[in-house]
C-alpha cells in the first residue's frame, strides 16, 4: 500500500556535516557490515553506531529492527511500508517455500531493506504522524500528518538470507529453524547523499509555478557545477532532464541570475509549496512556487499536477 504519491518536503534535517557524493547506495558514508548465524531460541544484536543495534529475533516469525543497544522501541516499526502487511523487516517460512518464489518479499541471497530513524524522538514523531495519518478524525488532519510522515527517517539497512533452514512437515506449519545472513546498515543511508542537490537559477522578474521533470528518457542532463546540480528556470517553467535529482529538499539553493539568494523561510520568504513526486510510480518530478506570500497564497495548486497522466515507459529505472 502506497501511502501518497506525493509529499511536502520541509528543509532537511541531519545532525551531522551534510556531504553529498559517492555512489549508491550509501553516498559518502561508510556502511557496518554485519554477518551472523541465529537459530531458534537465540537472539542477535550488533552495534551499528549513536547507540543503536541491529536486532534479529526469532518467533513464528523473524523480526528485524533498529533499536537502542541499551532496550527500547524499534525504531523501524512506523517508517516502512507496507502499512498493512508483511513488511521487508518481517521474515516467515513461506518466504523461502519453493511455491511462493514470484511472491516472496525477499529470499534466499535476495536483499530487504529498510528505513529507521535515530532517536526515541524522532521515533515518536513519526509513530504519531502516522497513526494520525491513518486514523485522523478529518481528511485534512490525515493528509497534513502524511505529508511529515517520514520526513525524520535517517538510516537505512539491507538485510541478506544466505542460508535458511525450514523445519520439517506440512508447508502451512514450517518455522524457520536457522539461518545464515548479511547485512549493512548506515545511519544516514536513507537521506541518499549520493543524489546531489541542485541550485536553482531564476530568470529576474519570474513568478509562478516550476515543475522539474527528471529522469526523462532522452531529455538532456543538467550542468553541473562542484557537487550540485544547475537547472535554470527562464520563461518556461517546466524542466525537463534525464538528470538523477533528489526526493526532498535537502541541500537546495535558489538564487537569481547575479547570485542572489531566494529565501526560503522568514519575512522574505520567495519559495513556497516544495513537493516532490514519487519516482517509483513513475511520477519522478519536483514542483516549488516562487513569488511572495500574497502571490502563492493566491495562485493555489500547481494546475500541471491536478490531473496528471503519467507515462512510465519515459521514465529511467535507478537501481539500488
Amino acid at each position: 500500500m502506497a501511502i501518497c504519491a506525493a509529499l511536502a518536503i520541509p528543509s532537511g534535517r541531519v545532525a551531522f556535516a551534510q556531504s553529498f557524493g559517492g555512489s549508491p547506495p550509501w553516498g559518502p558514508e561508510k556502511p557496518i557490515l554485519i554477518r551472523g548465524e541465529l537459530r531458534q531460541g537465540q537472539t542477535f544484536e550488533y552495534p551499528i553506531g549513536n547507540g543503536l543495534s541491529l536486532t534479529l529475533t526469532p518467533n513464528d516469525e523473524w523480526e528485524l529492527g533498529v533499536a537502542p543497544s541499551s532496550g527500547g522501541d524499534d525504531y523501524s516499526g512506523c517508517v516502512n511500508e507496507p502499512v498493512y502487511g508483511p513488511k521487508a523487516s518481517e521474515i516467515m517460512a513461506w518466504h523461502f517455500q519453493p511455491k511462493n518464489a514470484q511472491i516472496t518479499p525477499g529470499g534466499v541471497g535476495q536483499k530487504r531493506w529498510f528505513d529507521f530513524v535515530l532517536s526515541s524522538e524522532d521515533n515518536t514523531t513519526e509513530c504519531n504522524n502516522l497513526d494520525i495519518g491513518l486514523h485522523g478524525r478529518t481528511e485534512r488532519e490525515k493528509e497534513s500528518a502524511l505529508s511529515e510522515w517520514g520526513t525524520h527517517v535517517s538510516g537505512r539497512c539491507w538485510f541478506r538470507p544466505v542460508s535458511v533452514k525450514l523445519s520439517d512437515g506440512p508447508l502451512n506449519q514450517q518455522v524457520i529453524e536457522s539461518m545464515k545472513f548479511e547485512a549493512e546498515c548506515a545511519l544516514h543511508g536513507a537521506l541518499e547523499l549520493w543524489r546531489l542537490p541542485a541550485t536553482y537559477v531564476i530568470a529576474d522578474g519570474f513568478t509562478g509555478w516550476v515543475t522539474v521533470y527528471y529522469r526523462q528518457k532522452g531529455q538532456p542532463e543538467l550542468p553541473r557545477r562542484s557537487d550540485r546540480y544547475l537547472v535554470e528556470i527562464g520563461k518556461l517553467a517546466a524542466v525537463y532532464t534525464s538528470s538523477d535529482l533528489r526526493e526532498d529538499s535537502r541541500g537546495a539553493k535558489y538564487a537569481s541570475k547575479d547570485g542572489k539568494g531566494y529565501a526560503t523561510h522568514g519575512h522574505d520568504q520567495m519559495i513556497w509549496g516544495w513537493e516532490v513526486g514519487d519516482a517509483e510510480s513513475c511520477s519522478p518530478y519536483q514542483s516549488f512556487f516562487v513569488g511572495t506570500g500574497e502571490q502563492y497564497r493566491k495562485s493555489g495548486p500547481n494546475p500541471v499536477l491536478e490531473n496528471p497522466e503519467w507515462d512510465c515507459s519515459k521514465v529511467m529505472r535507478v537501481e539500488r
